[in-house]
This record gives structure tokens, sequence and C-alpha cells, in this order.
């Protein structure tokens, strides 16, 4: 069980991501470049490192609320350029089955599911229930698009767990009933 304190660290603060440029060779200068980061920049929460790209990505919290614009600009990038399947059953499934069935063509994929967006959270909880404190979908993060359909549920891809929304790789939408 978490502490109030550590419940509550995030209240008042946003996420900030930042990029910093790989500029050394080997494990000595990565760890060097790692070293200088944390002692420059202490309210670093996380960082990490991907082979295929060539920066480290730093997270920390700053004063401030999320920009919620900026977000939703992100997400319709997301939904611009990403591939997304449709799925169409060939007969009318129960809620479960139908959202099990599009988890599977993300893992068949060898990708991990990540996120599901839909146009309106009160619909999507109707035709199959969320979790109430923070909505989850088989314990999957769910966020709510303005210009997603409130009938459609956009099921997300990426290699890894808690990804950035650029480092979705796939998506496949389905109309809910």
């Amino acid at each position: 069980m978490s502490s109030f304190n550590e419940a509550t660290r995030t209240v008042g603060r946003k996420r900030v991501i930042e990029h910093h440029p790989y500029t050394g060779v080997g494990v000595d200068a990565l760890g060097a470049q790692i070293t200088a980061i944390l002692k420059g920049i202490p309210e670093a929460q996380r960082i990490v490192l991907d082979a295929t790209k060539q920066y480290i990505h730093l997270e920390r919290f700053v004063k401030g609320e999320p920009d919620k614009a900026e977000e939703q600009a992100r997400y319709d990038f997301l939904l611009g350029n990403i591939p997304m399947h449709e799925y169409v059953p060939e007969k009318k499934l129960p809620p479960y089955e139908f959202v099990f069935n599009m988890f599977r063509q993300v893992t068949d994929e060898g990708l991990e599911v990540v996120l599901a967006l839909s146009g309106n959270l009160v619909t999507l909880d109707k035709w199959i229930p969320l979790s109430k404190k923070l909505p989850k979908l088989f314990g999957v993060p769910v966020r709510r698009l303005k210009n997603v359909p409130e009938d459609l549920l956009i099921i997300c891809g990426a290699e890894w767990i808690e990804p950035e929304i650029e480092d979705i790789k796939f998506t496949v939408k389905g109309a809910i009933s």
C-alpha cells in the first residue's frame, strides 16, 4: 500500500518529457552522461534507454497542470499516422469477447496492449464496465478523445508497457453497440 505522500506527489504538477541527445560512445560514456543528467536534474523521475533511439528519454514532474490541448494534439497525430486495422466480427459478440479479440489482434502483431481510446467513457462503461477509480479496461488505461465517435473503441499497441504516445505502433478500431 502506498503512503499519502506517494499518492499525492503529482498533484499540482505536470509530467515533462525531455530527450537528451546521446553524445558518447560505449557504456562508460553512457554512464557518465546519465550521472550528469541526474546530478543536473534532481527531480528526474524516470530515464529510459532505447538502443534504437539516438537520445536518452527523461521524465520529470514540474509545477503546473498538464496541457490537455497538447495531449489531444499528440493523440490526433497518432490516429492520423499509425496503421489502424478495423475489427468487424462475423456475428454479434458479447462485449468481453469483442474486446478480447481486439486485444488479440494487437498481441498477434508482437506488441503489448497499452491503451484504449474512446469518444465517450459513459457509453463505453454502459457497454462494458470500466474500473471506476481510474478508467481501465482489463487493466489497460482508457482515455477519452474529443474527436473520436462515442461508439468507437480503439485499442493501441506498442513494443513495451507505458510507452509515450509517439511509441504506439499499431491500433485496432471497432464499433461498440
